[in-house]
């Protein structure tokens, strides 16, 4: 029984931080992200820019509009730790006494197998561009793509 602790403790162990992201990755959400994004429009190019930093890249529209962009990228890696399951094989048998007599004998033995979980990496990106129009220097709109463009609605 203590190696069968051991195997369901390595488990829970591994499962423990999955479970974690999981639960605070569930909270945050893409409208989450865009109630922060709405929260920008009428604010001064200034003011974004002292919250979120420079942008990461800019362009002039032929309007005179400026596009701010800010790209955030972020790679996760897992796996590559053990894991043990059992492997439970039944013996049947026959024997034969000393003294010519027959008999039968049964048993089940259970070993713990160890393999390595396989590695594997994900890369989450989100850009964002803020479009500040030249006659009033405020945001009028914003767009995002990419899979981590997510953030925790405020109340």
């Amino acid at each position: 029984m203590g190696r069968r602790q051991t195997a369901l403790q390595t488990r829970a162990r591994t499962l423990a931080p999955v479970l974690a992201l999981a639960l605070v990755a569930g909270c945050a959400t893409t409208a989450g992200y865009e109630q922060i994004l709405n929260s920008w429009i009428g604010s001064g190019e200034s003011q974004l820019v002292a919250a979120w930093g420079p942008p990461d890249s800019f362009y002039v529209t032929p309007d005179g509009d400026r596009v701010l962009t800010y790209r955030r990228s972020r790679t996760v890696t897992g796996g590559g730790y053990p894991i043990s399951y059992p492997v439970t094989q039944d013996t049947y048998g026959t024997v034969t006494g000393a003294d010519g007599s027959l008999g039968t004998f049964s048993g089940t033995t259970t070993t713990y197998v160890t393999q390595t979980t396989p590695v594997y990496s994900q890369t989450f990106r989100c850009i964002t561009h803020f479009t500040v129009r030249k006659k009033t220097g405020q945001i009028a709109t914003w767009r995002w793509r990419g899979n981590d463009c997510v953030a925790v609605p405020q109340d």
